[in-house]
């Protein structure tokens, strides 16, 4: 048990929030899934692994390799191919990137 959770559903000393009625039960409910979905336990713990795939490329398939002249199993790079070309858009005002991903195996950026 969560000594967060036991605090404000009142079920230990000292009861939270002080000299207040107990949180609704829809809220407790909530500190329930956001303590099962991986909080972490005191400043110094460290979050759980997730089992998940980091991204969708591993999910796809193994990684792709760039082509190396006579080596064995060389696999095309991995730039998609059979996407349609899309003309640069300029916008009237500039903005910042807020994401940007570059692949480790050819010269293709995605922002």
């Amino acid at each position: 048990q969560s000594r967060l959770y036991l605090l404000v559903s009142h079920a230990e000393e000292p009861h939270m929030p002080p000299k207040r009625p107990r949180v609704p039960a829809a809220e407790l409910k909530l500190i329930r899934q956001w303590i099962d979905g991986g909080l972490l336990a005191t400043a110094t713990s460290r979050p759980r692994t997730s089992r998940r795939p980091r991204s969708v490329l591993s999910r796809v398939g193994p990684p792709l390799r760039r082509p190396v002249p006579g080596g064995k199993g060389a696999q095309p790079g991995a730039r998609p191919t059979g996407w349609p070309s899309v003309a640069m858009q300029t916008a009237s005002r500039g903005r910042a990137v807020v994401a940007l991903a570059a692949s480790p195996w050819s010269s293709l950026v995605a922002v």
